[in-house]
């Protein structure tokens, strides 16, 4: 769990946000400030994670969204429910231009919430189309 929020100034903390809940309302650079995620990449393709329960861990992947190519996952092995996706932010550098058209880096943050072992896969493709994806990467997850 994530720590609570006081819902007014000087007021007791009373509530408490899972991480699950936290991610999609932060911003990326608060994320890496506040916990510890493990950060994997592309050239992370055919790799082990191994985790304890309630670990997170994130994806930066090269993207360019104005293309229609995305980013898809799918989760196999393991319980159902065991990996699940927390949240997802798209950046532009600061060295380019924001402009459309401009590729990016697209974070992809995973919570590991039951212990099994888990093929993730991650390919980039336009989902409309019967084809594989331009690029791929497949991670083994083991949830202790």
């Amino acid at each position: 769990m994530a720590s609570a929020f006081a819902e007014k100034k000087d007021a007791v903390y009373d509530r408490v946000f899972s991480y699950q809940e936290l991610l999609p309302l932060s911003r990326i650079g608060d994320i890496g400030r506040l916990i510890t995620v493990w950060k994997l990449t592309e050239k992370s393709d055919g790799k082990i994670l191994a985790l304890k329960q309630g670990d997170l861990f994130a994806f930066k992947l090269n993207a360019n969204p104005s293309t229609g190519f995305q980013w898809v996952n799918s989760v196999s092995g393991g319980p159902a429910g065991g990996i699940v996706k927390a949240g997802s932010s798209f950046m532009i550098s600061n060295s380019q231009k924001e402009q459309t058209g401009t590729p990016g880096l697209e974070f992809q943050f995973y919570a590991a919430k039951l212990p099994g072992t888990y093929r993730l896969q991650l390919s980039y493709q336009r989902p409309w189309e019967k084809i594989a994806g331009v690029r791929e990467c497949n991670v083994t997850v083991i949830v202790k």
